[in-house]
């Protein structure tokens, strides 16, 4: 089970969703999410779940009812590791996230779960689009 944060485009979806039997997606903005469900519906993907919202909160409805993923993978630089994703980190799980501030670039973040401790490590520089928190567009 995958949780993709920040859909966009839905490039990275289409990319990657057949590598998993379920596709969580998150988009703020709720234009490019319904676009990417167009655009991935005449793909013929399947898989994907998607939603609009504040993916630093990350998956908080209850359709469906996961708790926990496998990998999160977050597309927009946050200026600190948000609890609301790493809460949701299974066990034997990882998630990678840029974080760093908003006016430079940022540490891509490697986040693991084993014996339900979390490790961090931090990788590459890299530059990302903000995480919004807050309210939808």
């Amino acid at each position: 089970m995958v949780l993709d944060i920040c859909t966009g485009s839905c490039y990275k979806t289409a990319l990657l969703a057949h590598m998993a039997a379920e596709w969580c997606t998150i988009e703020r903005i709720e234009s490019l999410s319904l676009q990417a469900q167009t655009v991935l519906k005449k793909q013929g993907v399947k898989n994907v779940y998607y939603r609009i919202g504040d993916g630093s909160r990350g998956w908080e409805k209850a359709y469906p009812p996961h708790k926990s993923f496998d990998r999160i993978i977050v597309s927009a630089g946050a200026t600190e590791i948000p609890a609301g994703l790493t809460d949701q980190i299974a066990e034997d799980g990882l998630m990678i996230i840029p974080v760093g501030p908003r006016d430079s670039h940022q540490i891509l973040h490697m986040i693991s779960r084993k014996q339900g401790e979390l490790t961090v490590t931090q990788h590459d520089a890299c530059a990302f689009v903000p995480l919004i928190v807050g309210d939808t567009q």
